[in-house]
């Protein structure tokens, strides 16, 4: 289960550095439950990148406006596969939208380590008791960005469209499956509205005791704010 993170990553400093499979150093440092990571080296690669969708207007998120820094690219969430890693795991960010509408454009802010060729899936899902239900439409990233640069979204559309209904929760979801088996990265945060509570979140760990504990395989909920995943969504 998520905690509340007390302070802006302060936590996330006293991290130790993981060997991944390969027994070479990574550049990557994680939270000693593994389940937060830092980029150690910054960013190496900034592209100019602005928020908006080819088309709508935001039903929710946090990304901001600022061209060089949509989201804060080094501290995040870690989502993996579960090959060259200890445990597979999924990340989710909640959201309910204030009218309304329907859904053609989702954002997420989630990055590949270096050397990571395989993708993710990102998907919109139903709420199931304050976890993520049932998949409404699922895309496949098979070229996310690298974690630790700065600014690019992954993008699932929907031309169609996808209704979703006021006062409803609904969930965006960073997940793997067998073809993403050796994907290993992170959901970028973003600090644009540090209150807490505000915001749900959800994490999904299959692996050994020692890492999911007895949850493996199960949607784990939480509160956040300080900071939550960056994302968007867009539609009419």
């Amino acid at each position: 289960m998520k905690k509340v993170i007390a302070t802006s990553c302060l936590v996330l400093f006293a991290c130790a550095t993981l060997l991944l499979a390969s027994g070479k150093k990574s550049n990557y440092t994680f939270s000693p439950d593994y389940k937060r990571v830092i980029a150690v080296n910054g960013v190496n690669h900034i592209i100019q990148n602005v928020q908006g969708p080819s088309s709508g207007t935001v039903i929710s998120g946090n990304l901001s406006k600022y061209p060089y820094g949509t989201y804060f690219c080094c501290f995040g969430y870690t989502v993996a596969g579960g090959t060259g890693f200890p445990f597979q795991v999924w990340e989710a960010v909640g959201f309910t939208p204030a009218s309304n509408a329907t859904v053609t454009e989702v954002e997420a802010a989630v990055g590949a380590f270096s050397g990571v060729t395989a993708g993710f899936q990102l998907a919109l899902y139903t709420d199931n008791g304050g976890i993520p239900g049932t998949s409404l439409k699922t895309w496949q990233i098979s070229s996310p960005p690298k974690y630790g640069d700065c600014c690019l979204v992954d993008t699932g559309k929907d031309s169609a469209g996808i209704p979703v209904t006021a006062g409803t929760l609904y969930w965006i979801v960073a997940k793997t499956n067998a073809k993403d088996a050796s994907f290993i990265g992170g959901w970028s945060m973003n600090d644009t509205d540090e209150r807490p509570g505000l915001y749900p979140v959800a994490s999904w760990c299959k692996g050994s005791t020692t890492y999911c504990g007895n949850n493996s395989g199960k949607w784990i909920s939480g509160l956040n704010g300080d900071p939550v995943n960056a994302y968007a969504v867009f539609g009419h």
